[in-house]
């Protein structure tokens, strides 16, 4: 690493916006369309509650998009996130803890 190099810190803060990509499967849309195997990308920022132990908080969308490879023909259909909740379980020894994310409220344009 040089001297002019910048080192980026991933966080759980506003500071870093993360780039989420996942598919869903079976899911009908707000304008009646059904939703089976497209590839969902959401740009989010984890906003952490204070004093909370594992950290935990909330999540929220900063964009969405559907990416190339979906099955929606006119690649119309869009993911918005209106509440969201993660937790990290930071216990090495655990292979079940890790970072959790939940949408809890989300619909589909």
């Amino acid at each position: 690493m040089t001297s002019d190099s910048i080192t980026v810190k991933t966080t759980l803060t506003e500071e870093t916006t993360w780039k989420l990509r996942f598919i869903l499967n079976g899911i009908t849309s707000t304008n009646g369309r059904k939703v089976d195997d497209i590839l969902f990308v959401v740009n989010a920022q984890f906003l952490e509650d204070d004093g909370y132990e594992p950290p935990q908080g909330s999540v929220r969308q900063v964009s969405s998009q559907s990416e190339e490879g979906d099955t929606v023909e006119d690649n119309s259909c869009a993911l918005n996130i209106s509440l969201g909740r993660w937790q990290l379980s930071e216990d090495p020894e655990d292979r079940k803890d890790g970072l959790w994310v939940s949408f809890f409220s989300f619909f589909f344009i």
